[in-house]
């Protein structure tokens, strides 16, 4: 599903050392359900300031992806159209700030870069956005990012193909333009440096940070939560069979560490809390994955599974399986801890009923 809304207000975007602004934009978005799939800009410049686009290389316009049409001059008294779209590993941020187009572009638009801000992970950041198309009347040309588009090159880590593919395009359309022009060569050097540079950041490209894959499976799994700690941890709510639980999902991205945790609906009172230590002993010897932890502070009972990818990749599938496994297990265990609290039932009458 697609949806579009055009903005009468302006966006500032910002440079190393320099600010470009936009007027009267239009933002479209892309989903899956309410996963959020793909942002785009469709905006006007002036003749000067695209110049000063193209100069600087700014929405990663280099001169080795511009494309081939460009030989044809532009009309200086005329506006030049853009469209670009958003990196896609900052898309998790646009699902922090709304769910719609209009709390979006609210955002864009209200946006001031604070003093000593980084701009290296920021919406407003042109480096952050990739020029697919250009156009003014009648010329009209498409970068190499419109065929091997960001949504592509950020994905590349599991297959290549579509990359190469786009690639693949974008030359076949620059020999025909240039096959007779003594040009061809030195653009095609600096064309194969940048797609030498571009694929042999591997390891950037696979590793994403554990807090953008955690948040993907919540995403795509249709889960109602809201971040408790901004950036780390999510709370969740969910029903299962003997009961609703409470979770909390939490990023380490510095460790690459996943952790979920299911908490117990009943708490265990002090006089319970050694019967309880007891149970959750036994029970825990022989769990390949996860293991139950008892606060004897307060009576807080939990399960818990992990992952650590430190040197790895994580994926959305082993974070489905760490979800699952958790709230399964609670659910499974949740009516012995019941009787143990509730009742005068030993730990081994308990564990004899699961």
């Amino acid at each position: 599903m697609t949806a579009t809304i055009t903005s009468n207000k302006q966006y500032t975007f910002y440079t190393a050392d320099n600010s470009i602004v936009i007027n009267n934009p239009e933002l479209e978005l892309e989903r899956h359900g309410i996963k959020l799939l793909r942002c785009r800009l469709s905006f006007q410049l002036n003749y000067e300031t695209y110049i000063y686009v193209v100069q600087h290389g700014l929405l990663n316009l280099k001169q080795e992806v511009r494309g081939s049409l460009e030989r044809e001059e532009f009309n200086t008294d005329l506006d030049i159209s853009i469209e670009a779209e958003l990196k896609p590993s900052l898309l998790p941020q646009l699902a922090k700030i709304g769910s719609s187009e209009a709390a979006i572009s609210e955002y864009l638009n209200s946006f001031k870069l604070k003093e000593g801000q980084s701009l290296e992970d920021s919406i407003a950041s042109t480096e952050n956005w990739y020029c697919l198309t250009i156009q003014q009347e009648d010329i009209y040309y498409r970068t190499l990012w419109h065929h091997a588009n960001p949504t592509t090159i950020d994905r590349a880590a599991s297959s290549t193909g579509e990359a190469l593919q786009g690639i693949i395009v974008f030359l076949q359309e620059a020999i025909e333009s240039y096959q007779d022009s003594p040009e061809i060569s030195n653009s095609n050097q600096k064309l194969n440096q940048e797609l030498i540079k571009l694929f042999n950041r591997e390891d950037a490209i696979q590793t994403r940070p554990v807090s953008e894959v955690m948040l993907d499976f919540f995403v795509e799994d249709n889960w109602d939560y809201y971040w408790w700690e901004e950036g780390e941890t999510l709370q969740l709510q969910c029903q299962v069979k003997n009961g609703r639980l409470t979770c909390y999902a939490r990023a380490i991205d510095d460790k690459e560490q996943f952790v979920f945790y299911a908490l117990c609906p009943l708490t265990a009172p002090e006089d319970k809390r050694n019967k309880i230590a007891r149970f959750i002993t036994r029970v825990n010897y022989g769990m390949a994955i996860g293991n139950f932890e008892l606060d004897f502070d307060d009576g807080e009972i939990r399960y818990k599974t992990s992952i650590d990818v430190e040197g790895d990749r994580l994926s959305v599938a082993l974070i489905k399986q760490a979800v699952y496994l958790n709230i399964l297990t609670m659910d499974r265990y949740l009516p012995a801890i019941a009787v143990l609290i509730e009742g005068e039932t030993s730990v081994e009458e308990a564990i004899a009923q699961i």
